[in-house]
């Protein structure tokens, strides 16, 4: 599953295991912002003025999949290595 995060502090990176929503999940793959190639970017293509952080992470979550919606402003954390 791909997920859009805005907002982040720190560093995405593929390996890290992350919450959301009651589940622990394991980062997969980081994407590449199309703005600068970065994984994390805080720069808005279309105007040059700085935005909050922002990039994309693809997870390991398991169908069945909850509705879009349901993930819509929740937070992500970061958790420690098993």
């Amino acid at each position: 599953m791909a997920l859009m995060l805005t907002q982040i502090e720190g560093m995405p990176v593929k390996g890290m295991r992350v919450s959301i929503a009651g589940r622990d999940l394991l980062i997969m793959e980081v994407g590449k912002n199309s703005t600068d190639g970065e994984p994390v970017s805080s720069r808005s293509c279309l105007t040059g003025k700085t935005v909050p952080p922002y990039g994309s992470v693809f997870v390991d979550w398991l169908p069945p999949y909850p509705e879009g919606a349901s993930l819509h402003r929740k937070w992500i954390e970061e958790q420690p290595a098993r």
